[in-house]
């Protein structure tokens, strides 16, 4: 046993000092950091500005990194915070544009199933079935 190396030897590779490690953030410290962040770093820089920059972008980094929010469907788990967080069915304004998109859906798969069957022996009823989708009511569906 050598008691001539000294405490401070920098050639020791193996030596480290040990520190207490801070506890963990929780997430609103978290949130709260990274928007004190965007709020140091960036002037006049939104949420709505980083979000669409991160999922419009046609730049690659910025699509592979706007991937990782899609893994296992989470993007419809932060719908479902935001619909919760918006107040859902008590938001007329979030409700209205629910169903604008549900409507886009409906049209196109009405367009879709109707395009299949036009196709084949039942194209005479098929044509006359067919309706714009701002003429279609709930009178006709019914």
């Amino acid at each position: 046993f050598d008691d001539d190396i000294p405490e401070d030897d920098e050639d020791d590779e193996d030596f480290f000092v040990k520190l207490k490690r801070a506890s963990p953030m929780s997430t609103d410290q978290k949130v709260l950091s990274t928007l004190e962040h965007m709020r140091s770093t960036y002037s006049r820089f939104s949420f709505y500005q980083f979000a669409s920059g991160l999922f419009l972008s046609k730049d690659s980094d910025l699509k592979a990194a706007a991937n990782m929010f899609y893994a296992e469907n989470s993007h419809l788990s932060m719908m479902d915070v935001w619909w919760d967080a918006c107040g859902g069915l008590r938001d007329d304004s979030l409700v209205e544009w629910v169903m604008d998109k549900a409507a886009a859906i409906c049209e196109r798969e009405a367009d879709y199933l109707s395009s299949r069957a036009s196709e084949g022996p039942h194209a005479k009823a098929v044509k006359q079935l067919r309706l714009p989708a701002d003429e279609v009511t709930a009178q006709t569906v019914a």
